[in-house]
């Protein structure tokens, strides 16, 4: 059986590497490529947040993958022109997800499912009801503990030993839906928050591929409600909290990090332990 999917992913480095699993696994269905781009004024006004924003998204769509279409294609990561291609796929770019808004082309591609990873807006209730499958949502945080943004950061922060990334079905509240599973990374001591971020973007991809499978096989998902109730939500980190964490011995972005990032999309051996 064959479906259709929606795809929704941030337009950044990690969306892209998020991407490069998680398509080649949906070879056999029919795809379109919906992408968030939203800034927050938090991001621009906290200035390790500006950083990263710059790191995550800027560089990579103005001079990464500008220069990443001029190698060979074969061992590097594709940009988000080349899976468009490769896949054959619409791509879109979202401001919003209001149905009679920038959302009306994901409502008119009617896919059966939504894959959500590392995407930066709120689906609303007749986008939610509309979808036959559901939307499935990948979140780098174990819920109900770390529902809300940065929950990679709260979990280093609160020297958490192994990071968690739930794979969930979306529903009318934030980060609340009925869990798939949730799979565990452990932090690697000297490493920042930026490089355990690929391995929970790829596990979540890995469960939202077994679930797609399960719903071609005619097998119901077997998601289990959270607790009401239950779990914080958590927001952009102040300048305050970055502090905090950098004092614990913990740091946002390392360049060695962020470099071997930069190596493993370009297919080039990691001149360090990097993340697989």
């Amino acid at each position: 059986m064959s479906l259709r999917i929606a795809v929704c992913a941030k337009r950044d480095l990690l969306g892209a590497m998020a991407l490069n699993e998680l398509l080649p696994g949906l070879a056999s269905h029919r795809i379109a490529l919906f992408y968030s781009n939203k800034t927050r004024p938090v991001e621009r006004a906290v200035p390790d947040l500006a950083a990263e924003a710059l790191l995550e998204r800027d560089l990579p769509l103005e001079v990464l993958f500008p220069l990443l279409a001029q190698l060979p294609p074969d061992g590097r990561c594709a940009t988000f022109a080349e899976l468009a291609q490769r896949h054959g796929c619409a791509e879109t770019v979202l401001t919003d997800v209001r149905p009679d808004g920038w959302a009306r082309d994901l409502h008119e591609f009617a896919p059966d499912l939504i894959i959500s990873v590392r995407f930066s807006l709120i689906f609303m209730a007749p986008t939610i009801a509309a979808v036959r499958h559901g939307i499935i949502n990948v979140h780098p945080g174990p819920l109900p503990q770390y529902r809300g943004l940065f929950a990679p950061f709260w979990q280093m922060l609160h020297q958490q030993t192994r990071l968690g990334v739930t794979t969930h079905m979306v529903d009318a509240g934030i980060d609340t839906g009925p869990i798939l599973g949730i799979d565990w990374v452990p932090v690697t001591e000297g490493r920042s928050v930026f490089w355990h971020l690929p391995l929970l973007y790829g596990a979540g991809v890995r469960r939202a591929l077994s679930a797609v499978g399960h719903l071609v096989a005619g097998t119901p998902l077997a998601a289990v409600p959270q607790p009401s109730g239950a779990g914080d939500y958590y927001r952009f980190p102040t300048a305050a909290d970055i502090a905090e964490l950098r004092a614990s011995g913990r740091e946002l972005v390392l360049a060695r990090d962020y470099t071997e990032c930069l190596r493993r999309m370009a297919g080039l051996p990691g001149q360090d332990a990097q993340p697989t």
